[in-house]
């Protein structure tokens, strides 16, 4: 839905055509949302037309300016890094599983310098995988947002400093896929990121790009009708 408001409220695209593409999500999601209806419960599933959520994101599309501004200053540094250790084109080849293996507890330390935990709650976080998390949006929210940072950071797949935008609206896309079971995306660099930080926390969402979901799709499909067969 941000995505589809950026289209109407920045890049001066027709109310109509952003409409269409909020009408294509119905057809395609009904009325089946997720939401994070309290910041410090778990994300619901929620009853609701597109069309509701997405006035919503209208209505306060400016809290977006705030969000916008931190993610081009964490881009600007981090490609003003020219460091060797973070020399994207050795970085990007790191294994997805344990790429942010050696981060967690730097992630989990900030977190609760954010989130103003006791030392004894920060210490209880780093044995914390999805089951723990997903308990409390905005813990979850912050833990996806500062590993995107680290994985930025480390130069893993690392967004050019004019994809803020873009970036900011990829860390929504983790945060709430991984309240599914298959987020599918053809980005290169959002898959194996996502990849990455499920595996830190154990999500237990499985990440695929088109070609792999249709063929687990056709699969799924031969299987049901096996099981159908006297």
């Amino acid at each position: 839905m941000e995505d589809i408001a950026v289209t109407e409220m920045q890049d001066n695209y027709l109310v109509d055509i952003a409409r269409e593409e909020v009408e294509f999500l119905r057809k395609i999601c009904h009325r089946n949302a997720l939401r994070p209806t309290k910041r410090h419960e778990p994300v619901e599933f929620y009853d609701e037309s597109p069309f509701d959520c997405y006035e919503r994101v209208l209505k306060y599309y400016d809290r977006n300016k705030l969000a916008e501004f931190i993610d081009k200053q964490v881009l600007a540094e981090v490609n003003a890094n020219n460091a060797p250790e973070t020399d994207p084109k050795i970085m990007a080849n790191l294994p997805v599983d344990t790429v942010l293996a050696r981060y967690k507890s730097e992630i989990i330390s900030n977190l609760a310098i954010e989130a103003n935990l006791s030392k004894n709650e920060a210490r209880k976080m780093l044995n914390w995988n999805f089951k723990q998390f997903r308990r409390n949006f905005a813990l979850l929210e912050g833990y996806v947002n500062l590993a995107a940072n680290c994985l930025e950071k480390i130069g893993f797949k690392r967004e050019k400093e004019e994809k803020y935008r873009s970036r900011l609206h990829d860390v929504s896309h983790i945060i709430y896929a991984a309240h599914v079971n298959i987020f599918v995306t053809d980005d290169k660099k959002l898959n194996p990121k996502a990849k990455a930080i499920y595996y830190s926390i154990d999500v237990p969402t499985q990440v695929m790009n088109k070609k792999e979901f249709i063929e687990y799709a056709l699969n799924l499909k031969k299987s049901k009708q096996a099981a159908l067969r006297p």
